[in-house]
């Protein structure tokens, strides 16, 4: 293999990425195959940073608390914009595709991303411009110049309705129940699922029921990525068999 393998895992809200993606590298250690995880948005502290900024519902108060008598407390009078959400991601994408994706993949090893591109097109494509053609082309010119010639070799998008991740619960990040995004409307999340549906059409994607158990899954999952590793010389054929 000349290159490493990049493998992305996609949904809604706790859809059950986690899960599967503990699996998976699981697996791949089982096989003695190289591989990192890192969860995208974030990977380096520049990308952690901006993270934070568009989902920590308290950033600038634990910012102020952070730097009490050095400057003036900065207010958080207004909300982000679309615009400026979306170029914040982009800030954390450029870090980890630079600095923990690219080392990896010059190494030949296995990539596996929490979240990728693919969840910009739903989330603030679908999600914020509600699929308006001016700003998914905007996202896709920005995403082609930071890939440039990176390849995602799979997209597995763990398939939720919008009803059923409501329901599901999970461990707020920042020490609540819900970010800023998870807080948001079910029409919002209706329409990111809708961006994920448009994307399931590339034939990198491979789309699970997320509602099937968890073993069945991560099955589905294991049987793919074999072929894969066998299509790009990781594995022999007798290991794929």
């Amino acid at each position: 293999m000349s290159g490493g393998l990049l493998i992305t895992f996609e949904g809604l809200e706790r859809c059950g990425k986690g899960t599967q993606i503990a699996a998976l590298t699981d697996y791949l250690r089982k096989l003695s195959i190289k591989h990192v995880t890192a969860r995208e948005p974030g990977g380096t502290g520049y990308g952690e940073a901006a993270r934070r900024m568009v989902q920590d519902p308290w950033f600038l108060t634990r910012l102020n608390k952070g730097y009490e008598g050095v400057a003036d407390a900065l207010s958080a009078d207004y909300d982000l914009t679309k615009e400026s959400e979306l170029f914040l991601y982009l800030t954390a994408r450029s870090m980890f595709i630079e600095h923990k994706l690219k080392p990896v993949l010059a190494q030949g090893a296995v990539f596996i991303a929490d979240r990728f591109i693919d969840s910009t097109v739903a989330y603030q494509g679908y999600g914020n411009w509600k699929a308006d053609a001016a700003a998914l082309e905007l996202i896709n010119t920005l995403h082609a110049h930071l890939l440039k010639n990176i390849t995602i070799h799979r997209t597995y998008l763990l398939d939720l309705t919008v009803q059923e991740s409501l329901k599901r619960k999970g461990g707020g990040e920042f020490g609540m129940e819900k970010d800023r995004i998870e807080s948001r409307a079910h029409t919002y999340f209706e329409r990111v699922r809708q961006g994920y549906q448009a994307i399931s059409s590339d034939p990198r994607v491979l789309v699970i029921d997320a509602t099937l158990a968890r073993e069945e899954i991560a099955a589905i999952i294991q049987d793919d990525m074999k072929t894969l590793l066998y299509q790009h010389g990781v594995l022999s054929h007798t290991l794929v068999d």
